[in-house]
């Protein structure tokens, strides 16, 4: 990854490192990176759902007006 990217994870993340070398950059963001927890049943069932529900169009229903 370019520099300019490993940059602006560090920001987005907020990832502490020392100085911004690559070399550190690569450092903090892998570790940062292996210490992230998935929950794999969330992950997948989050997945399928937006799979199923790709087209459609979700909408809230209309208000009722207030009585006149």
């Amino acid at each position: 990854m370019e520099n300019k990217v490993l940059r602006r994870y560090k920001r987005a993340f907020k990832v502490k490192t020392k100085k911004d070398s690559r070399e550190e950059l690569v450092a903090a963001i892998t570790k940062h990176w292996a210490s992230q927890e998935v929950s794999e049943k969330d992950t997948l069932s989050y997945f399928i759902y937006n799979l199923r529900n790709m087209d459609k169009v979700f909408k809230l229903p209309p208000k009722p007006s207030p009585p006149a």
